[in-house]
């Protein structure tokens, strides 16, 4: 159980849908810089707002839907949501941390694999 348990913690899932569908990347290029790629880092705190997260990733529109629901927002906070929000539809790559994969507090999801088909 031990050997099980040390594999499931340092194993990292990776699900790339994009790839099999033969997708290609933008490959942005920056001045002075070059071919650039860029990296996202969220930590979606085990996948438990799955549709809030979804719709981050796929429908903005979606997501404001979601954030009026929050009406205390406002101000700095709600400027820095947009931002990042922007700043989330325009990444190459995406590694999340805290993902749910088989656990019963998110519906026995495969979250990674669920938000990278959600993606192609």
């Amino acid at each position: 159980m031990a050997a099980r348990l040390d594999s499931l913690l340092t194993t990292p899932f990776i699900h790339n849908e994009e790839s099999a569908a033969n997708a290609e990347p933008l490959r942005p290029t920056v001045a002075n810089v070059g071919p650039v790629l860029r990296i996202g880092l969220w930590n979606i705190e085990r996948g438990l707002n799955f549709e809030v997260i979804l719709s981050a990733l796929t429908d903005t529109n979606d997501f404001e839907r979601f954030a009026r629901d929050q009406s205390h927002i406002e101000g700095a906070r709600k400027e820095l949501i947009e931002s990042q929000l922007a700043t989330l539809q325009k990444i190459d790559v995406l590694v999340l941390n805290e993902v749910d994969w088989g656990i019963k507090r998110t519906g026995y999801r495969d979250v990674a694999r669920e938000l990278a088909a959600a993606l192609t």
